[in-house]
């Protein structure tokens, strides 16, 4: 089955990849477009399309997703050099996260007294990865630096990489335990996996890495990474691991493994984001705004919209320290939204109907998203011309040095 639903992407992927350069020209746009045809889609389908399909097929359709983005966005990123090449997406992700994770789990306990502990860490935790994709455009074409982009990108990985293992165990804690099932029974289990994925993968990305030094052509060198992250992903049930993180650690184990050579899925990492980005965001108007809008009420409005402000840019503009000017720093916080990531967990948990108070963390989380992919087609473009020109400015009086160090 886990060799089916990779097909299945892989076709959506082709089919999509039809009309990206289309949306790679309406970047800000493209995510609001994809949410309305997927709102269209859901709508016409009727609801018994939506419901058979969604509870059958979608949570496995997105964690198969989730696995290849994962491992191809890890796959980019070398965990030994990562002070080194992304010392700023590594000071967001180590300090920023955990007063974001504080922050945002004590704001649940306010706006919703009677939320289970273990659902409020579940709902902060599937929010707290960003993504830059659908407004990479931006930020190429208004000159900002390309430290920061390289900041930005590398923010979105780590990010992924630290909240996946989280978001697993807050699941399996949030879970209605079986029958006759001990306590924390699903935790003990959900960690084995999460080891045993480490394990797995690791192994499958050294090999592949291995493999791929021994060959010239960069094509079959493609071939041999894309095969790589597929295979940790389809046979991690066989040795009662986790899928995606068998491919996240593939990813990571290529990327370390492989050298000085160029980065080989570099392309078809782009290539698969482009198409999967847009599938993410007609997937999430079809199946989580459908679902969420009929139990908005004006807390939870107020609770998202404080979500992807406040909780936000404050952790993370403290995060990026004093080394960067202030033009820098706020750009690096308040710069990207949610995006497939996000999305593909939250289609992932919401499929599984034993997490307590389940409807609402679908409305909360959705609602930000969506709060969050309009906030950034208000802002993507004015904030990335105005810090580009600024930037620039500083930069020619001397300023911004660090930011033009690359």
């Amino acid at each position: 089955m886990q060799l089916f639903y990779l097909c299945v992407i892989i076709l959506g992927v082709f089919f999509i990849g039809l009309f990206s350069t289309h949306l790679r020209r309406a970047a800000a746009t493209a995510p609001l477009l994809c949410i309305a045809a997927g709102w269209a889609l859901s709508a016409g389908a009727g609801a018994t399309l939506s419901l058979d399909f969604n509870e059958r097929h979608a949570g496995a359709l997105g964690e198969a997703g989730l696995a290849m983005l994962l491992f191809l966005n890890a796959s980019q990123i070398r965990l030994g050099r990562i002070g080194r090449d992304h010392p700023i997406a590594l000071r967001v992700s180590t300090l920023a996260l955990p007063l974001q994770f504080a922050l945002g789990c004590a704001a649940a306990m306010v706006f919703f007294p009677g939320l289970a502990p273990w659902t409020a860490f579940l709902l902060i935790a599937v929010l707290l990865p960003t993504d830059i994709a659908p407004w990479r455009r931006a930020l190429a074409h208004q000159g900002a630096p390309l430290s920061i982009r390289k900041a930005l990108c590398a923010d979105g990985v780590l990010t992924s990489a630290v909240v996946l293992p989280m978001v697993l165990a807050f699941a399996a804690c949030a879970s209605v335990p079986a029958d006759g099932a001990r306590p924390l029974m699903g935790l003990e289990l959900t960690y084995m996996g999460v080891i045993l994925g480490l394990l797995l993968g690791a192994f499958v990305g050294a090999s592949a890495a291995r493999v791929m030094r021994l060959v010239e052509n960069k094509k079959l060198k493609m071939a041999v990474g894309l095969i790589a992250g597929g295979a940790a992903y389809a046979i991690a049930p066989l040795a009662e691991a986790d899928g995606a993180m068998a491919a996240l650690a593939a990813g990571f184990a290529i990327a370390e493994g492989r050298g000085k050579e160029g980065l080989a899925l570099r392309r078809i990492r782009g290539a698969f984001e482009r198409r999967l980005t847009p599938l993410a965001y007609v997937a999430f108007g079809a199946f989580l705004l459908p679902r969420a809008l009929p139990n908005i009420d004006m807390l939870t409005a107020v609770f998202a919209l404080f979500l992807v402000t406040f909780l936000r840019l404050v952790p993370r503009y403290m995060a990026v320290g004093r080394g960067l000017h202030g033009e820098s720093r706020f750009f690096v916080a308040g710069f990207g939204g949610h995006g497939a990531v996000a999305i593909l967990m939250l289609i992932t948990l919401a499929n599984k109907p034993v997490i307590v108070d389940q409807e609402l963390v679908v409305t909360a989380a959705s609602l930000a998203i969506f709060l969050s992919v309009i906030l950034m087609r208000l802002t993507a473009d004015p904030l990335a011309l105005r810090y580009g020109k600024r930037v620039n400015a500083l930069r020619a009086r001397g300023l911004c040095r660090r930011e033009f160090a690359d």
